[in-house]
């Protein structure tokens, strides 16, 4: 009886043993292990780091928070455009003092026009400036006399610029993947003088698309302001003596307008008096030799 209990004894305690052994081998990283999911920490060496589950969110919170926003107003195409009409005190100083501006902003006159003699000038300027410098370029004008009135317009280019990008993109992808055939020459005659014209033709369409993005460059950093300058108009009083002027320019008017339709009429009869008179005198010539 007493080998009995002790036997059992020893496999209680080896059956024990072997549990413990079990529970202090298992990993560290299945810790947390419930079902087909485990959730928690990875060892890696002596450094524990967090799971690529934990780690995602963190990483996407940049792209995706207050950046976002940033971001996409940071790629638009915006061209800026202004027409602006001010009456200065004299046209020839404000079209000097509107080039100054443009060129101390970095910018340029493009077109420039002038009308008018005498008292009252006007005329229309076209300024180019950077488009950070747009709003200093048109406080500027304004200074130069008083605004008469005024139009600022935005146009946004930003799906155009895209969309124009992406195709720039696939023609360029599609001229190396034919340059790639030609480079290998393992094609038939054919196929190689097919990939030859395509090619050409792919080459054509990029150097236009690039010109028209060269545009679009060009708009979007350079502003545009078309600002009409003239001077004021006249004021002048009438004077005391104005209707006696205006009644001797009549007088004369009328004068005038006597003399000349007396003058052709003469004009108009005397060929005929001077027939009439011709006439006469051959018959008293006539008349003269039968009395004789």
């Amino acid at each position: 009886m007493r080998k009995l209990s002790a036997s059992a004894l020893l496999v209680a305690v080896a059956f024990l043993s072997l549990l413990a052994c079990r529970k202090a081998a298992r990993p560290a990283g299945l810790a947390g292990f419930s079902g087909d999911e485990t959730v928690g920490l990875f060892q890696k060496g002596s450094e524990v780091v967090a799971s690529p589950r934990e780690v995602a969110p963190e990483q996407g919170k940049g792209t995706r928070g207050e950046d976002a926003p940033a971001a996409l107003g940071a790629a638009r195409k915006l061209i800026q455009n202004a027409e602006v009409s001010i009456e200065v005190r004299d046209f020839d100083t404000a079209a000097q003092k509107a080039g100054e501006i443009a060129r101390s902003l970095g910018g340029y006159v493009a077109d420039s026009q002038a009308a008018g003699e005498g008292k009252r000038r006007h005329g229309a300027l076209t300024v180019r400036v950077p488009a950070g410098s747009f709003e200093k370029a048109l406080g500027g004008l304004r200074h130069l006399g008083k605004v008469q009135s005024e139009h600022l317009g935005v146009q946004d280019i930003t799906k155009a610029y895209t969309d124009l990008e992406s195709r720039l993109m696939v023609k360029r992808d599609a001229a190396g993947r034919i340059r790639e055939i030609l480079r290998n020459r393992t094609a038939k005659l054919s196929d190689v003088l097919e990939a030859e014209k395509q090619l050409t033709e792919l080459v054509e369409q990029i150097e236009v698309m690039e010109g028209e993005r060269r545009f679009y460059d060009q708009q979007v950093a350079l502003s545009t302001i078309k600002a009409e300058l003239h001077e004021p108009e006249a004021i002048a009083r009438p004077s005391a003596l104005e209707p006696l002027r205006e009644a001797l320019r009549d007088s004369l008017f009328n004068l005038s307008s006597s003399l000349a339709a007396f003058v052709t009429g003469i004009l108009y009869v005397a060929p005929w008096a001077l027939l009439v008179i011709v006439l006469l005198v051959l018959l008293r010539r006539a008349r003269r030799r039968r009395q004789g």
